[in-house]
């Protein structure tokens, strides 16, 4: 896709670069930034599911390390059961209760979009 630039009346090749926009305009070959990224973001999202699909616990690790700065591996990725219930139990009522409102409009939308 051509790189745009703008265009002031007083330039020397204002005639010819408002040319150039319109045939790109007309021939369909701009984007939007947004379409772009979201083109991008979808690859890069695409990329973290297939590595960890095929590399598991040592995947999701490393790409936890290089996306988040933090330091896990593949053992420290499990909370022990007891770590959560005690989490769980010391948790605030309302905190827990807007966690399920969250998930059950998240599980309510992914049903409607099946």
């Amino acid at each position: 896709m051509p790189a745009l630039k703008l265009l002031r009346p007083d330039q020397s090749d204002y005639r010819q670069a408002i040319a150039a926009l319109k045939a790109v305009l007309h021939g369909g070959e701009l984007q939007s930034n947004a379409a772009a990224e979201a083109s991008s973001v979808s690859d890069v999202v695409r990329g973290i599911i297939e590595q960890v699909s095929q590399g598991g616990d040592a995947a999701a690790a490393r790409l936890t390390s290089e996306l988040d700065r933090a330091r896990v591996t593949p053992a420290t990725l499990r909370v022990e059961p007891e770590a959560l219930e005690r989490a769980h139990r010391e948790a605030d009522g309302a905190f827990l209760a807007l966690i399920r409102r969250a998930a059950d409009n998240v599980r309510q939308y992914q049903q409607h979009i099946l």
